[in-house]
């Protein structure tokens, strides 16, 4: 077989592909209808509830930061970092400054941006590496996020989010799962072995 023959026939086979090529049909239009309607923050619990979280509904932030130090184990943890100013950061010794200095912590405690009423996703974008990092090394995760950013769907919450403002973002379904061992879930495995979240009905600052 000749190398003329051989490029001949590439040719041809290229151009049989190219002739069955389907046209593009274009993207479909995306309709978007808010299955949860008024009752977000019930179908935000129950999705929750699903993914192993607890979520805590309670009337504006000073009740939530009576919730938090009312959770089993706060009140003796001896390492927590947190982004709310009702509730300090406590560590022994020197204050941590890198995720190493993070070892052992006890509770994380952030502000959700807004929570995802289909799957009980929060929205995180942590301020800096420490509170990233705490997020996925604390054994217990607590975090705070308004009644009045609860979206209906992923498409809601991604038309509300800045990607590209923050540094760092992610969402947050749930304490730390996996069920890679005999398809048996197993919660708390490699990270936070608990995440609540406490939904303030008053729309003010959660980190208040």
């Amino acid at each position: 077989m000749s190398d003329a023959f051989r490029s001949d026939d590439r040719a041809r086979i290229l151009a049989d592909v190219r002739a069955a090529r389907v046209p593009d049909p274009g993207l479909p239009d995306l309709v978007v209808t808010d299955s949860a309607g008024n009752d977000r923050a019930r179908q935000f619990a129950q999705a929750l509830r699903a993914a192993g979280g607890t979520c805590i509904a309670v009337p504006d932030a000073s009740e939530a930061a009576a919730a938090i130090r009312a959770l089993p184990g706060f009140d003796t943890a001896r390492r927590v970092v947190s982004e709310l100013s009702a509730l300090p950061s406590r560590h022994p010794g020197a204050p941590p400054k890198t995720p190493q200095d993070l070892a052992n912590l006890d509770f994380a405690l952030l502000r959700g941006l807004l929570g995802v009423a289909e799957s009980g996703a929060v929205w995180l974008e942590p301020a800096n590496v420490l509170l990233r990092a705490a997020a996925f090394l604390a054994s217990e995760v607590a975090l705070v996020v308004s009644h009045s950013d609860l979206v209906a769907d992923l498409h809601e919450a991604y038309a509300r989010i800045e990607l590209g403002a923050a540094g760092f973002g992610c969402f947050v379904a749930g304490p730390s799962k996996t069920a890679d061992i005999e398809q048996s879930l197993v919660i708390g495995a490699h990270g936070p072995r608990t995440l609540s979240v406490f939904l303030v009905e008053d729309a003010g600052d959660p980190r208040s």
